[in-house]
């Protein structure tokens, strides 16, 4: 689906200069983002598909990811993690600066602020904060109690956040650390108090098919734009609100057709692919259905 992508955003904004790509396109923007190797330079980790860099970031994470569950097995070692992240964050993030904000004159400068954020790096905590929800979540009996106990040290954390920033204008937390946190402890209390506003067969659907969505939904919007549906809408929140909807709508119907025939083949692809790494010397792997 993310090839696709690539062919599909290629073809709609060529290899002309964009906000990602003041410069232009260069050819080896795409080989990278195909070799999902874009995530490691300031111009080409958002410049071939939109929203790229988070697919860059979390094809990263899953080729570390069978290290860290080697070492990260509690929730104690979790948070040994978790802090080493910070750390590796606010480090990367000095010695990124030190690379690339000499190669940049000062109306392209956007490029490093974004790409220090951006970058593995910088996403790391939030990969930490998944693995910390998973932990917490793995042991139902005392799921609830784990909740409600993360719930007030959240809870008071956030609330020294606000007491040091209204006192000092010092904010010690990045914003993605806090939503992330928020995200976590959202899942985790639908998890032990489900609400059928968020738990549903739309909302599961719209997880099922979310990454095909992730894909083509900037694609939608240029579509819309291109046949006018926009001007149906005047300013405001209401036309906002309704017109947010109505890409929802639209991104749901071909991510759902996008997922019977690309999403489901690519998986079962892959699948006979690990079938055949794994098989014994010699031995035939049953092909599946």
């Amino acid at each position: 689906m993310f090839y696709i992508g690539i062919v599909l955003y290629t073809l709609l904004n060529g290899f002309a200069a964009s906000y990602w790509a003041p410069n232009g396109i260069k050819w080896w923007f795409i080989l990278l983002t195909a070799l999902f190797l874009h995530g490691f330079h300031p111009e080409t980790i958002d410049s071939v598909v939109p929203g790229g860099w988070s697919i860059a970031v979390e094809m990263t994470f899953y080729l570390i990811f069978p290290l860290l569950m080697k070492y990260v097995k509690s929730i104690s070692s979790c948070f040994v993690f978790l802090v080493l992240s910070l750390l590796l964050w606010k480090l990367s993030s000095l010695i990124y600066y030190q690379i690339f904000a000499g190669l940049y004159p000062p109306d392209q400068q956007y490029l490093v602020s974004s790409f220090l954020f951006q970058n593995f790096f910088g996403q790391l905590p939030v990969f930490a904060i998944g693995i910390l929800t998973c932990l917490v979540f793995e042991n139902r009996k005392e799921l609830k109690r784990r909740v409600i106990v993360f719930d007030c040290i959240f809870g008071f954390i956030v609330m020294l956040q606000l007491a040091i920033l209204l006192r000092f204008q010092v904010n010690f937390l990045s914003n993605h650390f806090v939503f992330s946190g928020i995200f976590a402890l959202c899942a985790l209390n639908l998890a032990v108090f489900p609400v059928g506003l968020f738990v549903n067969r739309f909302i599961a659907l719209v997880g099922e098919i979310s990454f095909s969505m992730y894909i083509i939904h900037i694609a939608v919007i240029y579509f819309l734009t291109k046949i006018g549906f926009t001007l149906l809408f005047e300013p405001g929140d209401l036309s906002s609100i309704l017109y947010y909807l109505c890409v929802v709508a639209v991104s749901v119907l071909i991510s759902r057709f996008l997922y019977a025939t690309v999403e489901t083949r690519g998986i079962s692809f892959g699948k006979n692919i690990i079938k055949r790494l794994e098989a014994p010397a010699g031995a035939e792997p049953a092909t599946s259905a």
